[in-house]
């Protein structure tokens, strides 16, 4: 009990304090200029005690220079301005005494050629801690440049990447609701692995990771939202950008990319398309160790699957946005991608031991896959703003997802003595695959008074047709009916929204917001006569409360209740071979996943944030639960929902200026977890502490050379059964820039020892398993970018749609 009640003391205790804190009334107001009276944005800025020089809050300038703080403690200060390259500006003393103190603007001057001439680096730090999220500024990160969406992710803060079983944790918790230009994706797990793999990281903004969302967004998600913000130019006229890769992955495959994005603004019409690709090789394998335990009887398997195969990747979007006057906005935008692979080499070796390691039998599998995956994505939304302070915003999106996957095996089975068992086995898996999603939402907002008012309305429809015709040969290919398979998903969820924030004291702020979900869905397997329906209607509450103690210190304490519904495949009864002695099958009776999530945040003088969480999850899903049948020795893997997880953390992240031209972003987080299901009968208790560190060092090398180096480490975790050791990595970037920096050429280096590698094992009840999983993580990239126009790129608006969470569960296929 008292593991449970811990965090809640902790916080209740936090904001009992806090009552006793300082108040603060004044405001500082100001903005940085060069020696040609320019804006320089992103500069350092600082305020500071004038009787002791001590530090009181810091803060980075925005995109314009400017820079306000408020809720400053009566007294004498300053304020210094900095940035690399230039020489700092510190203002004259001033009183704040109840007052809004409007500052002359600090100008800096270029730092003499003496000091090895460092360069100007305009541009905020790659992680960004806020109150209620983290940012990421993808463009900030030298390594980033000619890698993928999931490589940065792999290199952010809180979140980890299981690439075994197609996973993404954030904050130790696993399945985030995956968003894009604040639109839910829509895409199967295994989908959005792939979709994030190639996805270019110079066409992105920033990631947001809201670890707590509020209750406009869907309550999907159960450790909170991940939303990839993609750039779109702003500034009258023509501008955008391209960029061309080459890269040799693991044992030296290669790899090419490009990425191209343009925007054109004039008047009140904005239009932008961007368009990026990649083809190349790739490869995973991935290594079982089993050993079944009957009595005196003991088999042991060594299983090896190896998969090498050449992708083609490609993925576009394309819109326009139009200002009707009067703060009315419309806007239309459609963007999709087309993924391809072709087998190259694949096979599965295994073989099977006796208890004394005598062979007993040896198998050979041979496999070719060609697989297709499309999909597209249409939107249209509206926004208006009145005088009287109502907002209102409408999007509705038609999402098309096919595809179509064709397996071929064929498998030679051999004695001891390595002669053939009998004749081979020859058999051959088409797949089809078809979605359609329908998605209709409406937002509001209003201010009366001291109250902000939010509500909105959201109506989702889903029908996936997935279907699998299983052939064996025999002079001819003969279906086989008993194995062949048809699953008709459908599924509607109405949801509906309100919450409020009001003022409660000076500095003190309440938000209170309800959510309410229905779900109905059914899952119609046709081959075997299954319907399985669901009808649920469930409340998701949420609360925070700010506390502004003083400059210095801010408090936020906030509460969410989150659901996890199984992707669509998951609920898929039917049972498909992956060899002979393997299948996966899906689970009809597969329950959501609920969490209550608790989070307390004290950010420090606006960049030390400590974040400490709590959750519980009950019916925790875990994709690949592994079960054994003795009689035959074989491996049954299906998704099943544990008893429940409990996770604990606390994380720190800070920037450190280490030096005028190295800068430092580290972020430490542990954590202890708690898992908690039943295995045949059998109780399987695991509790395991965690410890997480992320690093990256900028590098400033006078005005046209610049590097970065950063890292990831992992202690010892848990996913599901599987108890998995230590892993990390190290990132090297290297960049020069030329035509005034249009132009740059970039050495990236993702992963360079090859340490990034999965592995995990379990010994438990008849389970005696370790499984090794390798694939693309290390990679050296030469990249080429040159920018046109003029360059003022800014995110994309965000519509709010409803693209994601549809997206991420919309197939489980392999």
């Amino acid at each position: 009990m008292k593991f449970y009640l811990s965090p809640l003391l902790l916080l209740l205790f936090a904001f009992a304090t806090s009552a006793h804190a300082q108040k603060a009334s004044g405001k500082i107001i100001g903005s940085v200029v060069d020696e040609n009276s320019t804006a320089l944005p992103f500069s350092s800025i600082v305020v500071s005690s004038a009787k002791d020089s001590s530090m009181v809050v810091g803060q980075t300038a925005d995109e314009n220079g400017k820079f306000s703080f408020e809720k400053i403690p009566n007294g004498l200060y300053m304020v210094t301005a900095s940035m690399v390259g230039y020489q700092r500006s510190t203002s004259s003393a001033f009183q704040i005494d109840d007052n809004t103190i409007q500052l002359p603007s600090l100008q800096l001057l270029h730092a003499s050629r003496d000091l090895q001439e460092v360069a100007v680096v305009a541009k905020r730090p790659f992680v960004e801690q806020l109150v209620d999220k983290t940012v990421i500024n993808v463009a900030s990160s030298i390594s980033s440049t000619g890698g993928s969406a999931l490589q940065v992710l792999e290199k952010s803060p809180s979140v980890s990447v299981n690439a075994h079983q197609e996973q993404i944790e954030l904050a130790g918790k696993s399945n985030p609701l995956v968003m894009i230009d604040g639109k839910p994706t829509y895409l199967s797990q295994a989908d959005l692995f792939n979709l994030l793999k190639n996805t270019p990281s110079e066409n992105i903004e920033k990631i947001e990771l809201i670890t707590n969302p509020s209750s406009r967004y869907d309550a999907a998600g159960n450790s909170g939202i991940i939303n990839i913000i993609f750039k779109k130019g702003s500034k009258p006229g023509t501008n955008g950008s391209a960029s061309i890769s080459g890269s040799i992955i693991t044992h030296g495959y290669g790899r090419g990319s490009i990425a191209t994005s343009i925007n054109h603004s004039e008047g009140r019409l904005n239009l932008f398309a961007s368009l990026n690709g990649m083809e190349g090789k790739g490869f995973s394998k991935t290594i079982y160790d089993r050993t079944i335990v009957d009595g005196p009887t003991q088999v042991r398997f060594d299983q090896v699957y190896g998969n090498l195969h050449w992708l083609k990747n490609y993925g576009y979007r394309a819109g326009a946005d139009y200002n009707l006057g009067n703060n009315t906005r419309i806007g239309a935008k459609i963007y999709g991608t087309l993924n391809k692979l072709k087998t190259l080499s694949r096979y599965s070796d295994t073989k099977l031991y006796n208890a004394d390691f005598t062979l007993k039998q040896k198998y050979y599998t041979n496999a070719h896959t060609n697989d297709r995956r499309d999909n597209i994505n249409a939107n249209v939304n509206f926004d208006h703003s009145s005088k009287s302070g109502l907002g209102i915003n409408f999007d509705a999106d038609y999402l098309a997802y096919t595809g179509i996957k064709v397996n071929s095996l064929t498998t030679h089975f051999y004695k001891p003595d390595e002669n053939l068992d009998g004749p081979p086995q020859v058999v051959r898996n088409t797949m089809p695959l078809s979605i359609r999603i329908g998605v209709a939402k409406l937002d509001f907002n209003k201010k009366v008074g001291k109250f902000n008012f939010e509500g909105g309305v959201k109506s989702s429809f889903v029908k996936a047709d997935n279907e699998m015709v299983y052939e064996d040969f025999e002079n001819q290919w003969i279906v086989d009916s008993l194995r062949s398979n048809r699953f008709i998903y459908k599924e509607n969820i109405n949801a509906a929204y309100f919450s409020f924030r009001r003022p409660l004291t000076p500095g003190v702020t309440l938000q209170l917001g309800l959510r309410l979900e229905h779900t109905r869905l059914s899952g119609h397997s046709t081959t075997l006569k299954k319907l399985n329906e669901q009808n649920y209607i469930r409340p998701f509450p949420t609360l925070f409360l700010s506390h502004v103690l003083n400059a210095a210190h801010t408090l936020t304490w906030s509460y969410g209740y989150r659901i996890d519904r199984p992707n669509y495949q998951l609920l898929n009864p039917f049972e498909s071979y992956l060899d002979p002695y393997t299948t996966l099958r899906g689970n009809p009776d597969l329950q959501p996943q609920f969490t209550n999530n608790f989070q307390f945040t004290h950010l420090f003088r606006g960049v030390v944030n400590t974040n400490i969480a709590y959750a519980i999850t009950r019916n925790l899903i875990v994709n690949e639960f592994p079960s054994i049948t003795k009689n035959d020795s074989k491996m049954s893997l299906s998704p099943e929902n544990m008893s429940f997880s409990r996770h604990i953390s606390i994380t720190i992240s800070a920037p450190l200026a280490l030096t005028s031209w190295w800068n430092l972003q580290a972020s430490l987080s542990g954590r202890l977890s708690r898992y908690r299901t039943f295995y045949k009968q059998d109780q399987f208790l695991v509790k395991q502490p965690t410890l997480s560190l992320m690093m990256s060092n900028t590098l400033s090398f006078g005005k046209e050379w610049s590097g970065e180096i950063s890292g990831n480490y992992m202690s010892r975790r848990v996913y599901g059964l599987l108890t998995c050791p230590p892993i990390g990595a190290v990132n090297l970037g290297v960049q020069k820039t030329f035509f005034q920096k249009k132009a740059s050429v970039k050495f990236i280096g993702q992963d360079v020892f090859w340490t990034s590698k999965f592995v995990g094992s379990t010994h438990f009840a008849d389970l005696d398993l370790t499984v090794q999983s390798l694939g693309v993580s290390q990679t050296f990239t030469i990249s080429l970018s040159y920018k046109f126009g003029a360059q003022n790129l800014s995110k994309e608006k965000p519509t709010n749609s409803n693209a994601e969470e549809f997206q991420k569960r919309a197939s489980g296929g392999s």
